[in-house]
């Protein structure tokens, strides 16, 4: 297990603005009263950090409905369970374990900077090491390139 830095309510503003995900203070301060738009912004972030799209994960998670009883009564619950484990997900990913439901359903203050905190450390630390790949990709075609105008 791994740890990271618990960012300020300022520094998270600044990097989820920079993502334009149209966060407030009062959003992050007050959480449990803008439920939709926190769980909106964890969608996003899912859909940048790991390829989740809501779409996606809304589609999948219909196709299996019909195979319930009385599948009408479960057409929302269960897209909206799918979106809770995609964000789960994420967040495992990210270090943070301790991400439940009472997080989705009722979120606060405290634990919405811890898991926030979590998101954007692994979102800085996975755009440090793409550059580096970037970069490493770079000198190796051009090592190919090389050997390849070599050998002609």
């Amino acid at each position: 297990m791994f740890s990271f830095p618990l960012l300020t309510v300022a520094e998270i503003l600044e990097c989820l603005n920079e993502l334009d995900l149209g966060v407030t203070e009062q959003h992050l301060k007050e959480p449990e009263r803008h439920r939709d738009k926190i769980r909106d912004v964890f969608e996003q972030l899912a859909e940048m950090c790991a390829g989740a799209a809501r779409e996606d994960v809304a589609r999948r998670a219909r196709r299996g409905v019909s195979t319930i009883p009385y599948p009408e009564l479960h057409e929302d619950s269960v897209v909206e369970l799918a979106l809770f484990r995609s964000v789960a997900d994420l967040l495992r990913r990210c270090g943070v374990q301790d991400f439940g439901l009472r997080d989705w359903f009722s979120p606060t203050a405290k634990r919405l900077r811890k898991h926030i905190s979590g998101v954007i450390n692994f979102a800085k630390f996975r755009e440090d090491r793409l550059a580096d790949y970037t970069r490493l990709c770079q000198w190796r075609d051009a090592r190919v390139q090389r050997a390849k105008d070599a050998k002609r």
